[in-house]
């Protein structure tokens, strides 16, 4: 019989234990560990989402563009005169968003309306996209069109105002998107030109936006209007708007028209030699480009001062310093790397004088507009025309389009204005604080 020597049953317990021991500590620890790293998380998010919503402050549009990510083959297009909507949505289709961005924010021709609607199509690609500063910066456009626009349709308006609520709110930015209910239910309550059907719409829309904050007791107050559409009388009708009005019609002059043809010429030579990818030749087309474009500049600075010598009518001299202002900003968009490029380096070197010059014709427009808002017949129209020509210039400042905007400054003459004219006004535009600066909202009086 062979005896074996067995190992004591015990020791090798002890061993197998104490190596579960040290498992079962090592994964407690991991375990510990991912629920800190979690809950971490969880609570940075948060803080993250409150600190945007509580700090959330007026951005220029301008300086949030990043150039070296815009797509010059797709930025220069707008050298062919295409419809700035066009181009946003090419941008948009192609999946250059900050082209899109840019295309928006240094278009300073394009109507309020489309503007709007451009900057909502901006803000929802860059939000699926997790670009939250830009989302959050194209839905501040759309909320200062929304409230200074001397000319948007309150049906309009007040569908735009809750887009930019909406697309806040998704951003977590809930408190940001407070004066916007705001003035969503301002339009709803006291337009008086919403038809009983919009105002129900705006009014459901609204209350819906309500529950989903969580907000019921508010959410409650918007029934009898969903129930009921109608709205509560001001006392006044709408006068205006009158900018439309004040500004004629631009006849370009030959040299101009000319000159126009031949840069669109130049950029087909630039797009063919940019698909070619030869760089001798796009650079020979860039230059070619380059020329056209200096050759325009002159005509068009030689046809503006001829065409504001030669008349003496306001809307004409508004008209011809309106194209000027449009060229100006074109301008001033090439000379700061706006399409991606050194396009022209001549204008780069003067960039800071193309945006004080664009100032001082912007100066001139308002002037303009003053004089014919004074020179109305009716006073009153007068009073009202004058707060018209303030929310433009406010407007114009919140897209960072007008040069040395004084925020500040701005809300206290539109305010002054309006108090003089309140007995003509139906609806006021009044301002507050928005986290470390303004935000102007539409409201009933400036108690509100």
């Amino acid at each position: 019989m062979t005896n074996t020597t067995v190992p004591p049953v015990q020791a090798s317990g002890n061993r197998a234990g104490g190596k579960r021991n040290w498992l079962l500590i090592v994964l407690g620890a991991l375990l510990i560990l991912t629920l800190v790293i979690g809950i971490s998380a969880i609570a940075g998010y948060f803080l993250l989402r409150n600190q945007q919503a509580g700090d959330w402050t007026w951005q220029d549009p301008l300086l949030a563009l990043d150039v070296t990510r815009v797509r010059p083959d797709i930025a220069v297009l707008t050298l062919l005169d295409e419809p700035p909507s066009s181009l946003v949505r090419q941008a948009l289709a192609a999946g250059e968003l900050d082209t899109a961005y840019a295309l928006l924010v240094y278009n300073g021709a394009v109507g309020d309306v489309d503007r709007s609607g451009n900057a909502l199509l901006v803000g929802s690609a860059f939000e699926d996209d997790l670009v939250t500063d830009l989302a959050a910066i194209s839905y501040q456009q759309v909320q200062s069109l929304a409230a200074l626009s001397p000319v948007m349709p309150d049906f309009t308006r007040t569908q735009s105002t809750l887009d930019a609520a909406e697309g806040f709110i998704r951003l977590g930015m809930a408190d940001s998107a407070q004066p916007l209910l705001r003035q969503a239910e301002t339009l709803a309550r006291y337009s008086p030109l919403l038809a009983p059907i919009q105002r129900q719409q705006a009014a459901s829309r609204l209350r819906d936006i309500y529950h989903q904050l969580g907000d019921e007791a508010q959410a409650r107050t918007l029934d009898q209007l969903v129930r009921e559409p109608r709205g509560l009388p001001t006392n006044k009708f709408v006068r205006g708007p009158f900018l439309p009005a004040f500004t004629g019609q631009a006849t370009p002059t030959d040299d101009v028209l000319q000159a126009a043809d031949a840069r669109r010429e130049a950029v087909y030579s630039f797009l063919a030699a940019w698909d070619g990818g030869e760089p001798a030749q796009i650079e020979a087309a860039r230059q070619a480009l380059v020329g056209a474009l200096l050759n325009e500049n002159n005509a068009r600075e030689g046809a503006m001062l001829a065409g504001m010598a030669e008349t003496n009518d306001l809307p004409q001299q508004a008209a011809i310093l309106r194209e000027w202002i449009d060229w100006l900003t074109l301008k001033y968009f090439i000379s700061v790397g706006g399409f991606g490029m050194t396009l022209a380096p001549e204008w780069q070197a003067q960039s800071d004088r193309v945006w004080s010059r664009l100032g001082e014709a912007y100066g001139e427009l308002l002037q303009n507009y003053r004089d014919q808002a004074a020179a109305l017949p009716d006073p009153d129209d007068g009073l009202a025309a004058r707060v018209e020509v303030l929310r433009y210039q406010a407007m114009l400042g919140r897209l960072g389009l007008l040069p040395g905007f004084d925020e500040s400054g701005m809300a206290a003459a539109l305010r002054t204005a309006q108090e003089e004219a309140s007995h003509v006004l139906p609806l006021l535009v009044t301002d507050e604080s928005w986290g470390r600066g303004l935000v102007f909202r539409i409201t009933e009086t400036f108690e509100q």
